[in-house]
């Protein structure tokens, strides 16, 4: 969750690169709770890993971000 007038980036690395990136900036509601979604495909050995702030947060519940991944396909 974050406060009103927030700024926050949120984004997604696969193996050390960038593959998507949000920013969540001047929120107008007094407080906000964000999901996404992202499908991507991987391989075998891979790692994600994502970042909850790049420069200012104004306030995210805890400092922690939630994720959960499946598995879609063996192929």
């Amino acid at each position: 969750m974050t406060r009103k007038g927030a700024k926050v980036y949120i984004g997604g690395f696969v193996d050390g690169k960038q593959i998507v990136w949000t920013c969540m900036y001047e929120q107008t509601a007094a407080w906000a709770s964000t999901t996404g979604n992202l499908v991507i495909r991987m391989k075998k050995g891979s790692q994600f890993w994502t970042p909850n702030s790049e420069s200012q947060v104004a306030y995210i519940h805890n400092y922690y971000t939630y994720l959960s991944g499946f598995k879609i396909s063996d192929k």
